[in-house]
Order: C-alpha cells, then structure tokens, then sequence
C-alpha cells in the first residue's frame, strides 16, 4: 500500500524539533523512539494494561510506526520522555499524523492523557477516513477534554493543568474498528502554540464570490519554507491562518491556476496580524508559476468545454464560469509573464 502524506511535511517537523525550545516531538526518522502499544476494555478504562511492538514501516515519505489489533482496544503508547511534569504545554497543542486502514464510523477517543492517581482526560473526536493520512491537532486545554470516562463531563482547564503536571501516559487510539485492525503513527508530539494572522484575499478574473475557495498559505523565514496550511475564504475574501511559528516572516497565498503573492516581511507573535491584503492574478492553468503560452495552449485545447461534461478541466475554465470560452483566453493574455512571488 502507497502512503500519501499531506503537505503537512517533514520540513515543518525538523523546523519544529530545532526552534520550539524543549518540544518533545517523535518523527521515527530512524527507530521506533521508545513508543509501544497498551490496551484497555471496551470502555476504555484506565489504567491501561499490557504492553505490546510496533512496527517501524518505511514508506514513500519516510518513517512511520505501524501496529495491529493486540488489545481489546489498542492504542499506541508514548515513551517516558514525553511523560512527567508538561505543564509547560498547557494552552499549546499535541498533533501527530495517523493513517487507518479499517473503521467501523463511530467516534471514539482519539488520545488518552493520564495523570498521578490513574486521573484520566478523553479526547474524542470522528472517526478518521480510511486509506488516507490525517493530521490532529488537539489543543491542551480543558475544552478538548472530557472526564471521569470518555463520555464524560467536559474538564476544566484546571483539571488539565493538573493532569499535566505529572503526566504518567499518553495513548493514541490505533483500533477504529470492531474487528481487524492496522493503524500507522508519525509526527507526533508537544508543538507551540499557534499564532494568527488574518486579511483579505482577491481571486482575480473569477465570476464566483470569493467566500468558499480554499487558499494555501505559506510561511517563509529567510526564504525558506517553515510552514504550510490552508484557508478557506469568507465573505469578500478575508481569511484567517494559524502557524506555529514567531518572529519575522513572510506570508504567501496561493490557489491553483492563481499566482502566489507574498506579504513584505511581518512579526508574527502571540498579538494576532491583522489586515494583510492579496491580490493574485489569473491565468496559471498548468500550475507551474507562471503565466506562459503553455497556459493560453491548455484553454484552447479545452475551448468549449463545460462543467458536467467529461472533459471538463476546471483550471482552463479560469473565470469560473462553467464553460471555457474566449473570456478565459483573454484573462490569460492579460496576465501573461506574472510569476509566482
């Protein structure tokens, strides 16, 4: 099986490992770092008990963990580096990367957080999709956690400051489903806390409201990648993206057959960036950061086609009109040299 992992990559992971001071953070670049699988009952009751391997799997991307249904209901278990007093982290997020291969579409606790006395916190969110990588992101804080059991009263915000003063396990859901499984881990661990930044982004050239498209954006730190994610528009264009990331850079918005603008260099901090503005022009059918003949000869070989029928190729439609007509040509040529930022 061929594991595809999102743009969420390992050039965030090692940005992440070498500039937030004391992350606790495993990518399994080279062995399974310590991490194992435990199991519970069926309610998921603490303490769990057993310890069981995991595999060391090396995919198209890199190094994962890997492991099968050993337990009643088996979970992946955190090495003791990632355990004792975290307080640190209260109000930050914990995320790892998880791929499943079999799910019975029910909701169960993703990840376990377990404090001195055998106190537990539930994480519980949908089940993931089958056959595809996912990222989780979960917030410490007290509204992410439920209580007493995993259908519990939502904790507090003390409760899990206590919990994290003295963690004692961290258990990340592998068995999704009631019968066979195999679940694979990577990029897991203690992040920073994300900062905001917000603005306004125009999609030029297309018919349709801006509220809806989904747009990349990049952080750039002396020219280099540091981090990636997307934002989907709102009304009149604005936007809101989260990073883990302080200190000088440069934002970059991009969407398909749109060219990439950069903002001139911002402080990103705990004080959210407001008001940052985009205008990107059309015409980038091929995606190849530039408007080029290549661009003009992708529209006229797609010229009359419209959206349903079978050929239909949304990147020659650049106006977003439903069908590829001279009003696409004519964006392109109007847009012709512009490059990517």
């Amino acid at each position: 099986m061929e594991l595809m992992k999102t743009r969420f990559d390992n050039v965030l992971l090692t940005w992440l490992l070498a500039t937030v001071s004391g992350a606790q953070f495993s990518t399994f670049n080279s062995d399974a770092e310590g991490w194992t699988t435990t199991g519970t009952n069926g309610s998921y009751t603490l303490p769990p008990s057993g310890t069981g391997p995991v595999a060391l799997l090396s995919g198209p991307t890199g190094l994962c963990i890997y492991t099968e249904d050993y337990f009643g209901e088996t979970f992946f278990q955190a090495p003791s580096l990632f355990l004792g007093n975290r307080s640190a982290y209260f109000g930050t997020n914990f995320e790892f990367d998880t791929f499943v291969t079999y799910t019975d579409s029910q909701n169960y606790p993703t990840m376990i957080i377990m404090g001195a006395g055998n106190v537990g916190l539930w994480n519980v969110q949908p089940f993931p999709p089958v056959g595809a990588w996912l990222h989780k992101s979960i917030p410490l804080v007290g509204a992410s956690f439920r209580k007493d059991n995993w259908n519990g009263p939502q904790a507090t915000d003390a409760e899990v400051q206590a919990v994290l003063g003295n963690v004692t396990a961290i258990l990340i859901l592998a068995e999704w489903n009631t019968g066979g499984d195999a679940t694979y881990l990577d990029n897991v661990g203690f992040t920073a806390a994300l900062n905001v930044v917000s603005g306004t982004v125009d999609l030029n050239d297309t018919v349709l409201p801006m509220a809806g498209h989904v747009v990349n954006v990049d952080f750039r730190n002396g020219g280099n990648l540091v981090y990636t994610t997307t934002a989907t528009l709102g009304v009149g264009g604005s936007f809101q993206a989260y990073a883990p990331v302080s200190g000088i850079h440069t934002v970059v918005v991009s969407s398909s057959h749109w060219i990439a603008r950069a903002s001139a260099p911002i402080t990103i901090g705990t004080t959210p960036v407001t008001g940052l503005t985009f205008s990107l022009p059309n015409g980038d059918s091929d995606e190849s950061g530039e408007v080029d003949a290549a661009d003009i000869d992708m529209v006229i070989y797609n010229f009359g086609d419209v959206l349903g029928d079978p050929g239909y190729v949304a990147n020659a439609d650049l106006d977003e009109s439903g069908e590829v007509d001279a009003a696409d040509i004519d964006v392109a040529i109007a847009n012709f040299g512009a490059i990517d930022d």
